[in-house]
């Protein structure tokens, strides 16, 4: 093989090492900011998930939903006149959620599980909390209303310990 030959085969085999070097190189910048990203949206959700938590402990939604079916069925209201629990809700509490909601697939896919079902049922809570308010006393009987109050102090619970267990897991793969 001639010099000029060998020259040029060592040029082109130093092309391919550099290309073969910055394409992994690219490769793992990429995952690695995945990963940054996917953690810090972990972290995001674990503080939103964690405040929504604590602001159902703090005001005891759950307990006074079951306070108040009690005092229907203790027969506290003998006139007949159900005062109906309402729980207003003002602001917006999903912000967070909602602004990473198409970047949820970098979360392992336990934890987009879990989010998701977080964010339906809470969802769902805060729609139970408008037909509280939208009801009258004459649309639903009392012992309905009993059912209903107690169905969704349990459902809040649920949802309140799904809370709870996600943040653990959110932290767990934010923090390691």
């Amino acid at each position: 093989m001639s010099p000029g030959a060998l020259t040029g085969l060592f040029a082109l085999g130093g092309v391919a090492v550099g290309g073969l070097v910055g394409f992994f190189g690219q490769a793992w910048l990429q995952r690695t900011e995945r990963k940054h990203r996917a953690r810090q949206i972990a972290g995001g959700l674990a503080g939103e998930v964690e405040g929504l938590v604590h602001i159902g402990d703090v005001h005891q939604y759950a307990n006074f939903l079951r306070e108040s079916a009690g005092a229907l069925e203790s027969g506290a209201h003998p006139d007949g006149v159900i005062e109906v629990p309402v729980i207003r809700v003002r602001l917006h509490y999903f912000e967070v959620y909602e602004a990473n909601a198409g970047e949820l697939g970098l979360l392992p896919p336990r934890l987009t599980r879990q989010v998701g079902k977080f964010y339906v049922q809470a969802k769902s809570v805060l729609e139970d909390f408008a037909s509280l308010g939208e009801s009258t006393s004459l649309e639903i009987d009392l012992a309905d209303r009993i059912a209903n109050f107690r169905r969704l102090a349990t459902f809040i619970d649920d949802t309140t310990d799904l809370g709870r267990d996600l943040v653990l897991q959110l932290d767990a793969f934010a923090l390691p």
